[in-house]
């Protein structure tokens, strides 16, 4: 008769999930790119993009920062380590002369822009830099200066500086709906938050230091984060949500022997 005891042991290591994040800016006056820290607007300079870039954009699912430039008709890549801009396609692929906001759409993977010059809104093609006609901006909000993609909400938001408001557009007809009132002030910058569910907003003085605020959709509420110290036209805002591993398992199983007893 053969008696057998087995012990399996399971040891599991949970790590708690932290979330950190990177916020890029542009500055349209010395052409830098720089990360901007959410919780006092804090600059610090990337690198040098080579051209303006008005507006930027970030897609998560190929981790890629994009930027428009209205002066040049491009849109590019822009690299997060070194700040610099690559254009797309053969270049002058935009078709509009004052193109400033910029948002991707990560759910169907479309890359949009608008114009101030038309109010208009466009898509762009992220192989060959070329623009194609949305629609033109309606219920008298005009010069969409800034764009975001809120993805948990499948929702297109404008900035709408002139008519001291943010909007969403409905990202097939461009038509345009009151979301919020903001102050007096030359608004440039929109990216969505996507940890907070809230609205990332720039806000240029060249008299003085660019200034940050965030929107809560769910509070209804602006607050100001903080001015970028020494840097005036912060234009393009982008948002990159990075987060830690979420856990650690360690699984071990052990068989403790056999015990065998022998009987005559």
């Amino acid at each position: 008769m053969h008696k057998y005891k087995s012990v399996v042991m399971v040891l599991s290591l949970a790590a708690t999930s932290h979330v950190s994040a990177q916020m890029i800016g542009s500055d349209a006056f010395s052409t830098a790119i720089g990360s901007i820290d959410t919780r006092d607007a804090t600059w610090s300079t990337i690198g040098n993009a080579g051209p303006v870039i008005n507006g930027m954009a970030y897609n998560p699912n190929d981790d890629v920062f994009y930027g428009i430039s209205a002066g040049s008709s491009n849109v590019y890549t822009i690299d997060a380590d070194t700040g610099r801009a690559s254009v797309i396609g053969r270049g002058g692929g935009i078709a509009y002369g004052n193109a400033n906001g910029l948002a991707y759409d990560p759910i169907r993977n479309i890359l949009f822009g608008s114009d101030n010059n038309t109010h208009e809104l466009f898509t762009i093609n992220t192989t060959t830099g070329e623009s194609a006609r949305v629609a033109g901006f309606n219920n008298r909000f005009t010069e969409i200066e800034g764009l975001a993609f809120d993805s948990d909400n499948d929702t297109l938001y404008g900035l709408a500086p002139l008519q001291r408001a943010i909007v969403s557009i409905d990202p097939r007809t461009a038509d345009t709906q009151f979301v919020a009132s903001i102050p007096d002030g030359v608004w440039r910058g929109l990216t969505w938050n996507s940890d907070t569910g809230s609205l990332f907003l720039s806000a240029v003085n060249i008299f003085n230091d660019a200034d940050i605020f965030e929107y809560s959709i769910s509070n209804d509420s602006l607050s100001f984060v903080g001015n970028t110290r020494g840097i005036e036209a912060v234009q393009g805002l982008a948002y990159k949500s990075i987060p830690a591993p979420a856990s650690v398992a360690v699984l071990g199983f052990a068989a403790l022997g056999s015990n065998r007893r022998k009987r005559a």
